[in-house]
């Protein structure tokens, strides 16, 4: 696959090169470079793409073209994972910027970033900054949906209903979305890591099935009662001091104790999986 996306970029490369015969400074222009780049994007080949849009950026002497260019390097960051890289190129790019409606685009922009990397408090605060001063009604009602997100994952929930509910958004069917998702939400049952370790210790393995997994509650239950079940017939023949007895009371301790830490630790994995499902809706819906 990697070997086929280098020859196609030759291929598009060649192609681009054609004009040169004619008119060198043509192939060097500034629209050329971007559409190079923009073609690279497009095609998954994010860090060659910062290279031409860099190389853009460079040549290019309009205010506007270069938020436009920084804004698609930012893009490009955030594909690689690299959303910190991200984030400090989108709050330069609002520092630098005059324009009332580029900020508020960038800072939404910027929401949206902290909101990707579960910073909500972040996410909230820039959001909270354009809600105030905005005047764009589209872009409004974008920023009050992330912010209604943000509340709904801090569990926040009247936060999040009262923007839902709002004059602005109570017909905006991506609000109808959410407020279903705060009603699901509602309904799912988080697991108690306590409760659960200590159901584990009056029975082995139980505190696994509360947390929905059988088959390693199963598993603990029968380690440590098999175990133990050897331990205390070695009890019962007197053989307290024999190297099988040691040894399988270690191994019974420790099965016992990992098997309350595990459910412990389950239960937290169990609200990590629906908090993370609860999080892929939210994005599905608000297209992040």
């Amino acid at each position: 696959m990697q070997i086929k996306k280098q020859f196609i970029n030759s291929i598009f490369f060649i192609f681009l090169s054609f004009p040169i015969a004619e008119n060198n400074d043509n192939y060097y222009s500034i629209n050329q470079i971007i559409e190079y780049a923009d073609y690279l994007f497009g095609n998954e080949e994010y860090q060659m793409a910062i290279g031409e849009y860099q190389r853009a950026l460079y040549l290019v002497d309009n205010n506007v073209k270069k938020i436009e260019l920084k804004n698609n390097i930012a893009d490009c960051y955030k594909q690689l994972g690299k959303i910190e890289m991200s984030i400090s190129l989108v709050k330069s790019m609002i520092s630098e910027s005059k324009q009332n409606d580029v900020i508020y685009r960038l800072r939404y922009k910027l929401a949206q970033l902290y909101f990707e990397i579960e910073n909500y408090f972040l996410s909230e605060k820039y959001l909270n900054q354009n809600i105030l001063t905005i005047q764009d009604s589209e872009l409004l009602i974008k920023n009050q949906l992330l912010l209604a997100a943000t509340y709904i994952l801090q569990n926040q929930i009247n936060r999040a209903t009262s923007i839902l509910n709002s004059e602005l958004l109570i017909k905006n069917p991506i609000s109808k979305q959410l407020s279903d998702l705060i009603q699901k939400k509602n309904e799912m049952n988080k697991k108690n890591p306590h409760f659960a370790a200590m159901l584990s210790a009056l029975i082995p393995g139980a505190g696994k099935v509360y947390s929905k997994n059988i088959n390693d509650g199963l598993y603990s239950m029968f380690s440590v009662l098999g175990t133990g079940y050897v331990t205390h017939n070695e009890i019962k023949k007197g053989n307290t001091k024999t190297l099988k007895f040691f040894t399988f009371c270690i191994i019974s301790t420790t099965f016992y104790l990992g098997n309350i830490y595990g459910s412990y630790i389950e239960s937290h994995l169990y609200n990590k999986r629906k908090q993370q499902k609860l999080i892929i809706k939210i994005k599905e819906y608000l297209e992040i």
